[in-house]
């Protein structure tokens, strides 16, 4: 039996479908590369958080809008993070 699905369940569809796809590999603007584990909701909120690790295995959450931030740096403006490869 299928059940109506909640809110949780719709963030998590629209979550899975606009974050970056878990293991890919990205830039960030000061030079560290990291792979996404996963997207995940914050409970409390549903906001979309990334789901990072750096090379040396630190765990890292961050707020969708500010993984797709554009950073301003010696006057150029580029992407926070960027796809490697």
């Amino acid at each position: 039996m299928m059940r109506d699905m909640d809110d949780k369940d719709l963030a998590q569809l629209k979550i899975n479908e606009t974050g970056p796809a878990p293991g890919s590999k990205f830039r960030h603007y000061k030079g560290g590369e990291y792979e996404v584990l996963a997207n995940a909701l914050e409970e409390a909120t549903l906001s979309h958080l990334v789901v990072y690790r750096s090379p040396k295995g630190t765990v890292w959450t961050r707020p969708i809008d500010d993984w797709n931030a554009m950073v301003e740096v010696d006057s150029k403006t580029m992407r926070r993070f960027t796809p490697k490869g």
